[in-house]
């Protein structure tokens, strides 16, 4: 998914070949502590907001920020368009795997989601079964809830922001 976009069908495309893409690297080792963390709020709030065009390849973002102390932070942005949260931590595991063993061989994938659909049979008793679930339960699932919609012509990007609560 990290080589998918969203046509403007809305349905999504993995492309074939993608160019090679670059870490953006930007050094910070020279700042002071409190020059540092207001550069750090600033990236982090220019990043945190930024909003991808879905049918432009990457919808993804991975940027190192080289601190102080020989140290080192990773950004990594993904457009939710491609990945869930099980996605993402299926990505940091592998992300892990490659930074603790640089030289293991990784064998290319050899099939896609779509390919693993395909694979099933219209008449697979697993996906009849689940389909007429599904369609028998149509006339009594709720309505979509009604969320508010803010309007694209709008100036102002859109703004994400994170909020906790603890019981």
């Amino acid at each position: 998914m990290l080589r998918a976009v969203i046509l403007p069908s809305g349905q999504q495309q993995v492309l074939d070949d993608v160019p090679a893409y670059s870490i953006a690297v930007t050094d910070l080792q020279a700042l002071d502590d409190t020059t540092l963390a207001t550069r750090l709020a600033s990236i982090r709030h220019t990043e945190s907001h930024r909003v991808s065009d879905p049918g432009t390849w990457p919808l993804f973002d991975c940027q190192l920020l080289q601190l102080p102390g020989q140290k080192g932070r990773l950004l990594l942005r993904i457009d939710a368009l491609i990945m869930d949260a099980g996605s993402i931590f299926l990505l940091f595991a592998e992300l892990m795997e490659r930074y603790q063993h640089p030289d293991k061989t990784w064998l290319p994938l050899t099939f896609t989601f779509r390919d693993y659909l395909l694979a099933i049979p219209d008449d697979h008793p697993a996906r009849l079964r689940d389909q007429t679930y599904w369609l028998d339960r149509l006339d009594n699932l709720p309505p979509a809830p009604q969320l508010p919609r803010l309007s694209l012509s709008s100036e102002e990007p859109p703004r994400f922001v994170r909020r906790t609560l603890s019981l």
